[in-house]
């Protein structure tokens, strides 16, 4: 099998913000979680990065105006989406996860908030627990 492009080429469609900080995930670097600690993340826990430019690729094709993801974890997925949805300047994408600082160090949305500069507006998240 041909290894693929690498990883930085793979991610270059990307805003460079949004690429910083997946080239970072997917070295295995510690990310920072909403606890303030650093952490290392479970390499089984991700989409892969053909994965991830495949949901980008496909909401700049469809161009939704709302996507969903049912567990967030470290946010892999969610940046793609709130990628695509930043530049196509459109859309809600919806993130629920019960567990998202208590198990997951909140990293996901520490994720969001260093490539967006904060917590976009095309973005909610649900973290019930009831």
């Amino acid at each position: 099998m041909e290894p693929g492009p690498p990883l930085e080429e793979m991610l270059a469609p990307l805003d460079p913000r949004v690429r910083s900080v997946l080239l970072s995930m997917y070295r295995g670097e510690t990310q920072l979680g909403t606890d303030g600690e650093r952490h290392v993340l479970e390499p089984d826990t991700r989409v892969s990065p053909y994965e991830g430019m495949w949901l980008y690729d496909l909401c700049l094709n469809v161009r939704p105006r709302t996507t969903i993801e049912i567990g967030m974890a470290y946010g892999y997925s969610t940046l793609y989406f709130l990628a695509a949805l930043a530049k196509y300047g459109g859309g809600q994408h919806i993130a629920i996860h019960p567990c998202e600082t208590s198990m997951w160090h909140g990293i996901g949305l520490a994720q969001v908030r260093a490539a967006f500069g904060g917590i976009p507006d095309t973005f909610t998240f649900i973290e019930d627990r009831s």
